[in-house]
């Protein structure tokens, strides 16, 4: 009897369960999404603050630094927590947005295992 119970509660709440997965969907307009670019460069200064490109702006020519401002994408004031940092981590924690944890980039220099080489 118990059992019946338990099967008669599942069933009767089978029908909530289905419905709270379903995404309520609502007609979309046309969205556009700006092209994809065909090649993106990344330029990485070491030792460089962000916010110099801004205090020296006035110092720029109309190409350069000042171009790329203009017509690029600059990523301010961003700050990603790790140690050590020593370029080839901080490089790949720039371009990943992740930690040498999750990378696997802790240093400049690495050994095959293998080999022993570095």
């Amino acid at each position: 009897m118990k059992h019946i119970k338990i099967l008669f509660i599942a069933i009767l709440f089978i029908p909530f369960l289905s419905s709270a997965q379903k995404k309520k969907t609502t007609p979309q307009e046309n969205i556009s999404f700006p092209a994809r670019p065909k090649l993106v460069v990344g330029i990485v200064v070491d030792q460089m603050r962000w916010d110099y490109l801004y205090r020296y702006a006035n110092r720029y020519g109309t190409g350069g630094f000042n171009r790329m401002l203009r017509e690029g994408f600059t990523c301010e004031n961003t700050q990603i927590p790790y140690v050590p940092t020593v370029t080839a981590a901080g490089h790949s924690g720039i371009y990943t947005g992740s930690v040498p944890a999750i990378h696997g980039i802790a240093g400049n220099d690495f050994i095959i295992q293998k080999t022993g080489k570095s």
